[in-house]
């Protein structure tokens, strides 16, 4: 299955596929499509029966890592997000690149007259 642009994983999706230890579903249908942030790392590696279960995924390449850019909007608006109270580190870094990343892309005439949205686990 092909998806355009990728997909961010949250720590509720990540967790599951953990939990049920079958993450060779999420590398058979997404492999290479999938990014994952730090925050949304260390939030799932609470739970340490998952660490070993999704490091597999990133050391083979079926999940990048990427990270927000602390000066610019998506590190403004993680911290807005933070101040607020009510998002975890995770979902704030999430949403906040979500934000970020759809700012940056250029618009794609699909007779949509707007940008794409970008793909997250809360729309699976």
């Amino acid at each position: 299955m092909l998806i355009r642009p990728p997909l961010i994983l949250d720590s509720d999706l990540l967790s599951c596929f953990c939990d049920a230890d079958r993450m060779d579903i999420l590398e058979h249908l997404y492999s290479g499509k999938m990014v994952i942030l730090p925050h949304v790392i260390y939030e799932v590696s609470v739970v340490r029966k998952f660490k070993p279960i999704f490091e597999p995924s990133i050391k083979n390449n079926h999940i990048s890592i990427v990270d927000m850019d602390p000066l610019g909007n998506d590190g403004q608006e993680f911290v807005n997000l933070r101040h607020r109270g009510r998002l975890g580190a995770g979902e704030a870094a999430l949403i906040s690149t979500q934000k970020a990343w759809e700012q940056d892309m250029p618009y794609i005439d699909y007779n949509l007259k707007r940008k794409p949205k970008l793909i997250t686990t809360s729309l699976l």
